[in-house]
């Protein structure tokens, strides 16, 4: 049995955090992963030490029961490396659900780039709306309100996010939205920086907007995740660049792929282009910022129809 290594630093919450992140997005049981983010959240400061210095090595790999991952631990007590060794992965087939960002950014080469231009052009917003719309923003709002705490997934879907697609009114442009469709990633067309034991790479995407076919051709745009208001140990931000990327292969080289995840009250739009990504800062949509969404959303229908 190895022995940690002991640098006579205390761990404080954010860094084993990091530590561990870096770790559970090689992990295919997403059960496990937020069973461990709630024993660390749960921890004090001399519960963490103790964590570390006698359960994290082998004890730990041995609880989680995943075989072949090649794991290396080092500075266990303070800022833990871990490292995986993907010739030694089981093949095996990974869901969208299952990604985490740093995960897709060290296989398929993705780096964010947060002075990209199309997402600034993306959000420059023109705010005068019709009355009868900024009135249907506002009862939306003061629902959303009302029920954030309460809704589960399928409820923000259907009750929330709907209403406000079917106000922007893609079908305008030839388009539409297609909810729960699958797409699967072409792991020999993608651009990957290390070998990996994956044979597929797939998934249902909560939303895509298309051209208005009896099937999603070369969407245009995805919006993933609808998590509840609580936090999960899940990254939205993860699966939805997994998606765009199968998204992309779709579509023409360098054309630009737009995103939104929607956590709760918060939306976050994202593009993609080649391998650069962007993401805004969070809009909560209980408040007036609601408007600037719908407005970002009318946007992209503008896209649309000058790419059509």
């Amino acid at each position: 049995m190895s022995t940690p290594l002991n640098l006579g630093l205390k761990l404080n919450f954010q860094e084993i955090q990091d530590a561990t992140e870096a770790f559970t997005c090689h992990l295919a049981d997403s059960v496990r992963v937020g069973m461990f983010f709630s024993l660390l959240k749960n921890m004090n400061r001399e519960q963490l030490d103790a964590f570390a210095k006698n359960n994290l090595d082998e004890n730990f790999r041995a609880q989680l029961q995943y075989p072949g991952i090649g794991l290396k631990i080092h500075a266990l007590l303070n800022r833990t490396v871990l490292t995986y060794d993907p010739k030694l992965m089981d093949k095996t087939n990974k869901p969208f659900d299952q990604w985490h960002r740093y995960e897709v950014e060290k296989l398929f080469g993705l780096r964010e780039n947060a002075d990209l231009p199309d997402l600034k052009q993306w959000l420059e917003l023109e705010l005068a709306l019709p009355s009868e719309e900024n009135q249907k923003l506002e009862e939306l709002r003061d629902l959303l309100r009302e029920e954030v705490w309460n809704w589960n997934e399928e409820e923000l879907k259907m009750e929330f996010i709907s209403p406000m697609l079917k106000l922007v009114n893609f079908r305008e442009v030839d388009s539409k939205a297609f909810f729960d469709r699958r797409l699967k990633l072409d792991l020999k067309q993608a651009h990957l920086m290390s070998e990996t034991n994956l044979i597929e790479v797939a998934g249902k995407v909560d939303c895509l907007i298309a051209r208005k076919t009896k099937v999603p051709e070369a969407p245009y745009f995805c919006l993933h995740e609808f998590k509840k208001e609580e936090n999960t140990s899940q990254d939205p931000l993860g699966q939805l660049l997994i998606a765009m990327l199968a998204a992309q292969q779709e579509n023409p080289p360098q054309t630009v792929l737009y995103g939104c995840y929607v956590s709760g009250r918060s939306w976050f739009f994202v593009v993609l282009k080649d391998l650069e990504y962007a993401v805004s800062l969070a809009y909560d949509a209980t408040k007036d910022e609601i408007f600037e969404i719908y407005a970002i959303l009318k946007n992209l229908k503008t896209m649309i129809a000058q790419r059509i």
